[in-house]
Parts: structure tokens; C-alpha cells; sequence
């Protein structure tokens, strides 16, 4: 794995522009035009639609189908029919590649009037900073990401907070607050007018911004903060590396299987690795339901369903997200049963695919740390060893789980070549 470096952050170029609103309808409306590019993470849409419709409307906006969220319309009465004025700001920030922005407008009893959809093409662009890449371990809860981590923080080149379950995330905490920086969403808030306009603050600069002061707003509280997130993460791994007396070219933190959270981590930070760490199903359920038991509390979702064979429904949509990451670009595909009975062969071919040293050295370090046997590992485990769980749910489930498996995780478990 590099360490990345850039100048420029992102680029947006609008390939296709393209107004959905009736015929009755007229507007004017201020959308960045067919084939323009601009840097930056916002863009601008602003003006007014006349036409028939409810008095009471907002402006949502959605990104490939997926709504972003609403904002609110100015509504007054024009010549028998509804002027509705409009101001929105999208935040791109995640979206690298090509994008679907549409907007329409909504009202009461499901009324809905498209107006408008933008195709936009995203590129992250080459960087003047330093910065150390991520690998991103994805899986669900039971599945082996704390084992994995624990080899993957024995690596030389791979620092990671060794604290056992390994949860720290501090990259993902500052990709929540570039993303929170950068979202305009207080921009046109109607609750900020009694902060604007109160006698003893001045005037929110915020509020009904123009194009010229988006950009402004666009490189201070976007491409600066972002920067400064980069940098913090950077500082932050590289100081705990320095303590661990290594020389770190990559961090390494267990994360949630979300696309557009992965999106945003990778575009965050250019050269991240994702590894999709998958275990049967059926052994997933079992090991969450001894978990539990073991600590006498319900977690990983047992918590959110009234009896254990609930869970399974649960496990199923989990399942499916799990298939959408796997379909990722350059997505490392890593399995539990392969790490747990033939670890040596597992974490070699790992080590190429995340471009990391695969000498025998480091190999013994990675297989030592999976043998390695504290309190916490015990705590954690539900069965004897990480080899004797592999399976375990021909023994453990009943008749009843068994037809809901069948029903419920064949499309899965066919999806990652497991027999059914």
C-alpha cells in the first residue's frame, strides 16, 4: 500500500441536465449546465417554478434514488397559481463516480412533481498532502473481524489501537465530521432566521447564500476541513506507530458493511483497502446466540426481535448488504473458515492482495497473534478453538432454524460458495 499525496481534492463535471416538470409548470431555475466542471464538494440550485399544487411543499433531493434529504420552499400566490421558490446546496462528498441527482417537489397525501436531474461524474484529484490509507475490515458481528484485526495489527507495516475487541475507529470519526462540515444542511434552515436576525448577533452568513459565496464556503468549510480531518488521522496513526516502533504504511480498522459510508471513507482517504470478512451464516447465528448467553444480555440485533428464530429474518437482510459490498470494485474477499483451519495460506494470499510485505517474518508474527490466548480472547470466544467453530451449526440448531436457514440464507450462502 502508498501513502497518497494531492493538490486538489475533487472535481464535478455535469454530463447531463435534464427538467421533468409538467407542461402547466414554468420556471427559472439556476443549475450548473451540461458538460461544466467545477472543484469542490457543493453545488448550487436556486430560483422559482410557477404552477398548481399544494401551498405547503419542500425540495427533495435523492442521489441515485437514495434521498439526501428536504429543504424547505418559499411558497407566495402568483396571478391564481403557486410561486415556489427554491434553494438547495448538495453535498457530494462520498459520491466518487458517476452520480444520479434528481430533485422534486413534495407535498401533502403524497403529492409529488418531478423538476429536475443532474448527471454528475466525480473524480478525486491528485493531493499536495501526505496520508497514510486505510484497510476497512467489513463483516458482521461473530464473523472473525477481531481475529482478523488482531493479524493484521501484528503486521509491521499495519498499525491499528491493539485494545482488545479492537473498536477504535478514529478515522471513521473523522469522516463524520468532514462529512458533517461540509453538509450545508443549516444553510437555509428556517430556525436560523431568529439567529440572523437577532439584535445581539450579527448576521449569520449562511443564510440565503448566492453562487460566489458557496464557493467560498465551499473551499473554508469543505476543502480545509477536510484536509484538516486527513491530517489528524494521519497524526494520530502515525504517533501510535511511532510508539509501537513501526514504520506504518497503513492503518487498520474493523467497519460496517454501508456502500456509501465505504464510498466516503475510500474517497476520503485515496488508497484505502476494503477487506469483506464473511463466515457461514449458520454459524453466525449460533455464535450470536452463545455470545449473548454467555453475557446474558441480547446484541448484533437478537435484541431488536422477540424470539431466536426472528433473528434469522434479521441475519438475511444483513446477508444481502454483505452481497452489495462484494460486488464493490476491488473489494478483498476474505473468509473466516479459510483463517480458522489454514491460517498460513489464508493470511499469504491476504498479504498480496493488501500489498503488504509477505515475508516469512511477518507471516509467523500475523499466525502468532491468532494463537495468542488472554483473558479477552476467552471472554469473546463461544466455543473451543476458532476450528471447532466451524460448522458448529449442524449440531446446535434445531429442526425449525434449520427450514428458516433454507427459506431465508440460501441466496447468501450460494453467493459466497458456501453448501446448502
Amino acid at each position: 500500500m502508498h501513502i497518497w499525496r494531492s493538490t486538489e481534492m475533487f472535481s464535478t463535471t455535469v454530463r447531463n441536465l435534464s427538467f421533468h416538470l409538467p407542461e402547466s409548470f414554468s420556471h427559472e431555475l439556476k443549475i450548473p449546465a451540461k458538460d461544466t466542471t467545477r472543484s469542490g464538494n457543493a453545488f448550487l440550485i436556486r430560483g422559482h417554478v410557477v404552477g398548481e399544487g399544494p401551498p405547503k411543499v419542500q425540495l427533495q433531493v435523492a442521489a441515485s434514488n437514495q434521498p439526501l434529504r428536504t429543504w424547505p420552499v418559499e411558497v407566495t400566490e402568483c396571478k391564481g397559481r403557486w410561486r415556489y421558490d427554491l434553494s438547495a446546496v448538495v453535498n457530494l462528498l462520498g459520491s466518487t463516480g458517476k452520480t444520479l441527482i434528481s430533485f422534486q417537489l413534495i407535498g401533502e397525501n403524497n403529492w409529488r412533481t418531478p423538476v429536475a436531474t443532474i448527471e454528475l461524474e466525480r473524480h478525486s484529484l491528485e493531493q499536495a498532502a501526505e496520508g497514510l490509507p486505510g484497510i476497512y475490515v467489513v463483516s458482521l458481528g461473530r464473523s472473525g473481524s477481531t481475529m482478523m484485526m488482531s493479524a493484521l495489527a501484528a503486521h509491521p507495516d499495519v498499525v491499528a489501537y491493539e485494545r482488545h475487541p479492537f473498536e477504535t475507529r478514529v478515522s471513521q470519526q473523522y469522516a463524520r465530521i468532514a462529512k458533517t462540515l461540509t453538509e450545508p444542511a443549516d444553510f437555509f434552515d428556517p430556525q436560523l432566521e431568529a439567529f440572523a436576525h437577532s439584535a445581539k448577533l450579527a448576521s449569520n452568513a449562511y443564510l440565503r447564500p448566492d453562487g460566489d459565496i458557496i464557493d467560498v464556503m465551499d473551499k473554508t468549510l469543505g476543502t480545509q476541513n477536510i484536509a484538516h480531518c486527513r491530517r489528524q488521522v494521519t497524526s494520530f496513526y502515525q504517533e501510535l506507530a511511532s510508539r509501537r516502533k513501526k514504520t506504518a504504511r497503513a492503518y487498520a480498522e474493523k467497519c460496517i458493511p454501508h456502500i456509501a459510508w465505504l464510498n466516503l471513507l475510500r474517497e476520503l482517504y485515496p488508497g484505502s483497502k476494503v477487506v469483506l470478512l464473511v463466515r457461514d451464516f449458520r454459524d453466525v447465528y449460533r455464535s450470536v446466540l452463545s455470545f449473548n448467553d454467555k453475557r446474558g444480555f441480547n446484541a448484533f440485533g437478537r435484541e431488536a426481535v422477540a424470539k431466536d428464530i426472528d433473528y434469522v429474518d434479521a441475519l438475511a437482510r444483513s446477508a444481502t448488504a454483505l452481497m452489495t459490498v462484494a460486488k464493490m470494485e476491488d473489494v478483498v474477499l476474505a473468509k473466516y473458515e479459510d483463517i480458522a483451519i489454514r491460517p498460513a495460506d489464508a493470511l499469504t494470499k491476504l498479504m498480496q492482495q493488501l500489498d503488504l510485505e509477505g515475508s516469512e517474518h511477518n507471516l509467523e508474527l500475523m499466525t502468532n497473534a491468532l494463537a495468542k490466548d488472554t483473558p479477552e480472547v476467552n471472554r469473546h470466544r463461544t466455543a473451543g478453538s476458532s476450528e471447532t467453530s466451524v460448522g458448529r451449526w449442524q449440531s446446535e440448531v434445531t429442526e425449525e432454524e434449520g427450514a428458516r436457514f433454507q427459506e431465508l440464507l440460501t441466496p447468501a450462502l450460494k453467493f459466497f460458495d458456501y453448501q446448502t
